[in-house]
């Protein structure tokens, strides 16, 4: 995946490469893989979700390299599996957004890059990403 994620002028902030919007009630229980993918050159967050909760989705054997925000941008609450997830080249010092949602991540293998256990929480709107295709 090359290049993906676009700024939502609604929203005022970008959205994710990969996102998960359950705008019309919780996702619960699904069975969603995203196995053996890389996310090339984000232009905001790698990874996000949105609206109301989302669990059942596992990320496996991933590679973010390159996002212009975050590895991953929690904006609801969930649950999710990350085996063997790599990341470089993230926008944000603090590579994963949450301000405060209770998100489960089930953390098996390589977490190489992308965790962290103090998340940023800052106004959205007001980051400004880092492309990093200019760097």
């Amino acid at each position: 995946m090359l290049r993906a994620g676009n700024n939502d002028f609604n929203w005022q902030f970008g959205v994710g490469a990969i996102w998960f919007s359950a705008h019309n009630g919780d996702i619960n229980n699904a069975t969603i893989e995203v196995k053996d993918c890389e996310i090339i050159d984000a232009s905001y967050a790698a990874i996000m979700y949105i609206e109301s909760k989302v669990s059942g989705v596992t990320f496996d054997n991933l590679l973010i390299n390159g996002t212009g925000t975050f590895a991953i941008q929690l904006q609801t609450g969930g649950e999710a599996t990350f085996k063997n997830v790599k990341a470089i080249n993230v926008g944000e010092t603090v590579p994963i957004y949450n301000c405060g949602v209770p998100f489960k991540m089930n953390i098996e293998g390589t977490k190489t890059g992308w965790y962290t256990d103090k998340p940023s929480c800052e106004d959205l709107s007001s980051i400004k990403p880092k492309w990093p295709w200019n760097w």
